[in-house]
Formats: C-alpha cells, sequence, structure tokens
C-alpha cells in the first residue's frame, strides 16, 4: 500500500484539479454571500495553509498549483470588481514553491 502513494497516480491528479476547482467554486460561492475584503482574507487562509502545507511535505508541483490557483482567483475577482487587495503574501509563497522547483527566474520575479 505505501508504495502505492509514492508513485505517480492519475487518479491522485483528477482528484487534486477536482479538489481545486471545488476550493475555487466554494471560494466564488462565499464571495457572492459577504463583503469582499473579509471574505477574501478568510479564504486565502484557507488557501494558503493547503499550499504550505504540500510545500513543507514535499509537494512544490502542486503548491505551487494552489498558490497560483489563489492568485488567480483573486485576480480575476479584481478586475470583475474593480477593487484592490493585497496580494504579497501569495506571491511570495509563489516564489517560494517557485524556487523549490528550482524555477529560479520565476522565483526571482516574486518577491522574496
Amino acid at each position: 500500500m505505501l508504495p502505492w502513494l509514492f508513485r505517480p497516480n492519475a487518479e491522485l491528479f483528477r482528484w487534486f484539479g477536482a479538489l481545486l476547482r471545488e476550493f475555487s467554486e466554494h471560494t466564488a460561492a462565499a464571495l457572492t454571500a459577504g463583503p469582499f475584503v473579509p471574505t477574501l482574507e478568510r479564504f486565502e487562509r484557507k488557501w494558503l495553509v493547503v499550499g504550505i502545507n504540500l510545500l513543507n511535505n514535499g509537494f512544490p508541483n502542486e503548491a505551487n498549483e494552489i498558490f497560483l490557483g489563489w492568485y488567480q482567483f483573486v485576480r480575476n475577482q479584481e478586475i470583475a470588481r474593480t477593487v484592490r487587495f493585497p496580494k504579497g503574501t501569495a506571491l511570495w509563497w509563489l516564489g517560494q514553491s517557485s524556487r523549490a522547483l528550482r524555477l529560479n527566474d520565476e522565483a526571482k520575479s516574486r518577491p522574496n
């Protein structure tokens, strides 16, 4: 059973993609029910905790997907609502995951 956990598995990647979509949809639904900035602040912590745990446990690709997904989600909301939201923390973690993946140019273009 244990070796199965550590080899690439198509089912696992499909599950992760579905998790990311569900997380985005859940966040978007919460934004329709509440004020923009407080709701995003609450959900930012949730997104970052998932990404940080993935990064700290040796899954930099998945962490990068979470951080990038959050950043893109926030940018789309900002454009649609014409409201700014601070993204420095998300960009910092995106830089950390890029550095872990040895994507040095991408890591340098984000604040460290």
